[in-house]
């Protein structure tokens, strides 16, 4: 999925997120999961990784500063269902774990990350990924024109104070 962002201030750039799966990633309506268990969700033993990268940088610098929320979809809120995050596809790097359907703030710094599926094999306790947000960091740089501009600009105001007419 690629998506073309400009910054208001002169950045433009194309944002690729690129998502990998366990199995066969599904698109629904209600979000991102994987081919086969129940209804094309995130079940056990299935996951789904994130990652992004920025291309077609114009106007200035781009950083892609990390993952920030992350919304799931068809999660019960029963405490034994639950989806983890993970820095890796396995359970035993997980640093967040997914309770409910909603908005969550990822914790930390992510400029990757997991989505795995949940602890038991109840078909209620899988989920899918509706939506993802994503935090940038730009610098505009000026055209070259605008140096030139500057430039001239200082020539002109440190030129009249040595060629000012005497009275």
């Amino acid at each position: 999925i690629t998506l073309s962002l400009d910054d208001g201030a002169g950045v433009t750039f194309d944002a690729r997120l690129s998502v990998s799966g366990s199995g066969t990633i599904t698109r629904t309506t209600g979000g991102l999961g994987v081919q086969g268990g129940a209804s094309n969700l995130i079940n056990r033993n299935e996951w789904l990784t994130f990652s992004m990268e920025t291309l077609n940088v114009n106007g200035g610098a781009v950083t892609f500063t990390g993952f920030t929320k992350i919304t799931p979809t068809s999660l019960e809120t029963n405490e034994n269902e639950r989806g983890y995050l993970s820095t890796d596809t396995s359970e035993s790097n997980q640093f967040q774990i997914l309770t409910a359907n909603g908005e969550t703030t990822i914790s930390g710094t992510r400029l990757a990350f997991s989505v795995l599926g949940t602890e038991n094999n109840s078909a209620n306790s899988s989920f899918r990924i509706d939506k993802l947000a994503a935090s940038f960091s730009t610098t505009a740089v000026p055209e070259p024109s605008a140096f030139l501009l500057i430039g001239l600009v200082g020539i002109l105001a440190g030129g009249r104070k040595y060629f000012r007419p005497r009275s």
